[in-house]
């Protein structure tokens, strides 16, 4: 029997975590969420343990009907029940993140004439109070294509910043659809155990269009290039891939993806693998100064929100254990973020020197290029970038979904996933947030172990 357990559990997910948005709005009498909470305390504890209950309910079903190889959906029953979770998350409010007020105002400032990448000043745009003081005047860490497509909302003379944000949300609301019909179309062409993850992981429904993370709009370019890569249109596949590099420029790791892809399907490797190297070269330099010209700077700037990000603290990973652990000695947070995150940085690179050395090596095993590029995604978040949250994720299933015979990284991004939601969780509960960083730092040892755990699966290419 087919088990459809998983739909029915998402859409309950989508549905307590748009409710709990409501009474935040209604409680706090505002859409801000850092430094505001619900009211009373009782209720939010109340709301975190409701919102943690569905959260596990759902990880654990996810996990038991993927194992179980019990999962097949035809197309229109999938497509519902999407759409009924996207309808919900339509009208979910900002809950965990305050991060689309950043986007939102970085738009408004390019409105304003701005160099967003260069200064940027948050007090001049209608946004100021929403946005975390941190980055009230932190250079836009956003893609030009992302910010550019945020400007929309701002070609209406509108007062309220709910209008602005639902304005907004229509963007995303877009986003998502295209992402799920294009979806749609690479699961039919795709004949793996674990295609349905695609549409089935929560964080593109929940964070990317219910918190309207930026990721979600780099993210449908993204599916859009793989399906163009698994049907060899390799010029379209560079050209989709630029535009989703320059949503979200971190992104930029999935431009060896049809590399391994190509590598992995044989024949006319050098051939094909030249055509899209030039074509990815061609596309980023014409297409990134064609979305760079509004902003009035060079090609360059699309770099710039590495530094932004590479200015901010630790957050979940390995920089952020060592940074506090080296408080011990050293009482300066600052010194210690610095040099633990240059020493990761180091390391991260080196596993992924080996693991490339390893793949080399091992190149005839059964999905040992899809592995690869797990190994070293999985490498970046935890170990490169000196920052983890749950949006981050959201990518991942776009290499999952490729592997033939092996649940091992199927179930560590399941309880990864589990886990990082915690964090938001933390945001959520904010008791004088006290126990919100408990909970942070319990959820990054987990993390940080867990990872330790599999990290014979990111040297081992086979099963």
């Amino acid at each position: 029997m087919i088990d459809h357990s998983v739909l029915k559990w998402l859409w309950i997910c989508s549905l307590v975590i748009c409710i709990a948005s409501w009474i935040h709005y209604y409680t706090a009498h505002t859409i801000k969420v850092d430094f505001s909470s619900i009211e009373p305390i009782s209720l939010r504890i109340a709301v975190f343990a409701v919102i943690a209950f569905v959260w596990t309910r759902f990880c654990l079903v996810l996990n038991k009907v993927f194992q179980s190889n019990k999962i097949e959906f035809s197309t229109s029953t999938l497509r519902v029940n999407l759409y009924i979770c996207i309808a919900i998350q339509f009208f979910t409010l900002p809950l965990f993140s305050n991060d689309v007020f950043s986007i939102l105002a970085y738009s408004q400032a390019l409105i304003q004439g701005q160099d967003i990448y260069r200064q940027f000043n948050g007090q001049l745009t209608n946004f100021s109070t929403y946005i975390n003081p941190i980055y009230i005047d932190m250079p836009c860490m956003y893609g030009p294509v992302s910010v550019l497509e945020i400007c929309l909302p701002f070609f209406f003379k509108l007062k309220s910043v709910l209008g602005y944000l639902f304005i907004a949300k229509i963007l995303f609301l877009v986003n998502a659809i295209v992402f799920t019909e294009v979806s749609l179309r690479i699961i039919k062409s795709i004949a793996t155990p674990y295609k349905y993850l695609i549409l089935l992981y929560p964080l593109w429904i929940i964070q990317g269009l219910g918190q309207m993370h930026n990721d979600l709009l780099g993210l449908t370019w993204l599916v859009v290039a793989v399906f163009f890569m698994i049907r060899s249109k390799w010029i379209l596949c560079a050209i989709f891939l630029t535009l989703a590099i320059l949503c979200k420029v971190t992104f930029i790791i999935f431009t060896i993806l049809p590399l391994l892809y190509l590598y992995n399907i044989k024949g006319s490797f050098l051939k094909y693998a030249l055509l899209y190297g030039i074509s990815l070269l061609v596309s980023f330099l014409v297409i990134g100064t064609l979305f760079l010209y509004p902003f009035s700077t060079n090609v360059m700037a699309i770099f710039e929100p590495i530094n932004s990000m590479a200015s901010l603290r630790p957050s979940s990973t390995f920089s952020d254990i060592l940074t506090h652990a080296l408080l011990v000695f050293n009482s300066d947070f600052k010194s210690n973020a610095y040099y633990s995150t240059a020493f990761f940085k180091y390391v991260g690179l080196l596993v992924v020197l080996v693991l490339g050395v390893y793949f080399l090596v091992n190149k005839k095993e059964e999905d040992a290029w899809a592995k690869l590029i797990l190994a070293i995604f999985a490498t970046m978040i935890f170990m490169i970038s000196h920052r983890f949250l749950p949006w981050y994720l959201m990518s991942f299933p776009l290499f999952i979904i490729f592997l033939k015979k092996d649940n091992s990284w199927f179930f560590w991004l399941v309880v990864i996933t589990w886990i990082s939601f915690f964090q938001d969780l933390a945001i959520l509960l904010n008791t004088d947030f006290i126990l919100g960083q408990i909970l942070m730092v319990i959820s990054t040892i987990i993390v940080v172990l867990a990872y330790f755990i599999k990290l014979k699966e990111r040297y081992r290419m086979h099963g």
